[in-house]
């Protein structure tokens, strides 16, 4: 049985990459020898992100078991492969830790580098063998060595869901306003509940759509404001930013309004909004400051700040767990930085952003259960295309994924990504036809 662990183990480390391909990405590990399979073939064994250079690769782990991984050594987002690329042949050296019981047994063989070939067959499909030994506990010693085969899928790029809801003044459609004077606008900004039902504020036809987890029309709320922010609570109130007011849909009972301050910059736009933290306490954020205007006991809000409250409670950064802020800071065409602050507000993590092309937008997303942080970023390409990507880093700084996304709207929006406490990324995309509503 801890053969079978420690070979698992030892194969989810083994990804490849060609010169003449893009393989950087998220990439699925299958263990294959011989005729058997070791484990359920059809079963995801694990996810790692390459990291492509010219002619040399990195690979970096991230578990979906992340405790698992822990056990026998690692921490998510550990380096654990490096590889040189010869045509389409790739060979270099897989790093392995061992459980810490087997490290206390055999202290000098803890750890092991392995050698491994492999073969691209395409873009998406990968061949290739590693050298397989494994552990004796009795007198500390190695098997001989084998080679063992095993194959690399791409994950695919293809969303969980994707439906599209037609343009129209009926309460299952989507109102539009366009003109060749006018800015072409839509729904613009959306919020989830965490059952994965989606709330989508669609001003033009005067009212807030519910759409279930399979983004399909269920109901409409009657809203008559402009609404340039939307955020749903744990107990499925809704918080309805429109210009100098805050509404609040509760789950059940009448709607409330509540004042804002005047001295709070209220710029509609991109990448601002409102926030909750851990506690359920609501915020206000713009321009990488959070203005407090709710008070949560318990996960619910009971109490809403008065104006002159709300000037008084002020943060420099988003709220994350345990007290903590983040904020990002753009530094110029090529560099930005996330940085990290504890209770009192002093910087105690800095993270580096960097990128060959210009960064345009840089923001922070969300922390999800597990503690992975998840910053939107739009990266502008010398054809003068933006791409939208969403970069996720882990708790010691490193970057561990880069998902693309579309970024070709129809009509002016707020908000393009919402991500859930598991990290999925949801987008609602407006068409020439309608609205795309999105699962990644």
């Amino acid at each position: 049985m801890l053969f079978i662990i420690l070979f698992l183990t030892l194969i989810l480390f083994s990804f490849p990459v060609s010169a003449t391909y893009d393989l950087n990405g998220e990439w699925l590990a299958f263990d294959v020898v011989g005729s058997q399979v070791v484990g359920r073939y059809d079963k995801e064994l694990g996810i790692a992100q390459i990291t492509q250079t010219n002619d040399a690769i990195e690979a970096i782990w991230i578990s979906l078991e992340p405790k698992i991984i822990q056990h026998y050594g690692f921490k998510v987002g550990d380096a654990a492969f490096y590889g040189k690329i010869e045509r389409n042949k790739l060979t270099g050296k897989i790093h392995l830790h061992y459980p810490v019981s087997l490290k206390a047994s055999c202290p000098n063989q803890w750890a092991l580098v392995e050698d491994f070939e492999l073969i691209i067959e395409n873009i998406d499909f990968i061949k290739g063998k590693r050298k397989n030994k494994y552990l004796t506990t009795r007198n500390c010693t190695f098997s001989k060595e084998e080679w063992v085969s095993f194959e690399l899928k791409r994950v695919s790029s293809k969303p969980q869901y994707s439906n599209e809801i037609k343009w129209g003044n009926v309460p299952n459609q989507f109102g539009l306003q366009e003109g060749e004077e006018i800015e072409t606008f839509g729904p613009h900004t959306f919020s989830l509940d965490t059952q994965g039902n989606m709330y989508v504020i669609d001003s033009i036809n005067g009212n807030i759509k519910m759409l279930n987890e399979k983004g399909e029309y269920q109901r409409h709320i009657d809203f008559t404001g402009w609404g340039s922010d939307i955020i749903t609570g744990r107990n499925k109130e809704r918080f309805t930013l429109d210009n100098e007011s805050l509404v609040v849909h509760p789950s059940s009972g009448k709607r409330t309004q509540h004042q804002l301050s005047t001295d709070i910059p209220q710029v509609e736009g991109y990448g601002q909004g409102m926030r909750l933290d851990d506690r359920g306490n609501l915020y206000l954020c713009q321009f990488q400051q959070c203005y407090q205007i709710g008070l949560a006991k318990k996960g619910k809000i009971e109490k809403f700040l008065s104006p002159e409250e709300q000037m008084e409670n002020v943060m420099p950064g988003f709220p994350l767990k345990d007290n903590r802020l983040i904020r990002t800071l753009w530094k110029n065409n090529h560099e930005a930085v996330i940085e990290i602050m504890d209770e009192d507000w002093a910087i105690v993590q800095t993270i580096p952003m960097k990128t060959d092309d210009v960064f345009g937008q840089v923001g922070f997303l969300r922390q999800d259960d597990k503690g992975f942080l998840y910053i939107e970023v739009e990266r502008i390409t010398d054809d003068n295309y933006v791409h939208l990507e969403v970069w996720k880093y882990d708790k010691t700084g490193k970057r561990v994924a880069v998902k693309k996304l579309p970024n070709d709207y129809y009509s002016t929006v707020y908000k393009k990504i919402v991500i859930n406490s598991t990290g999925t990324i949801y987008q609602v995309i407006t068409t020439s036809k309608g609205v795309k509503i999105v699962k990644w």
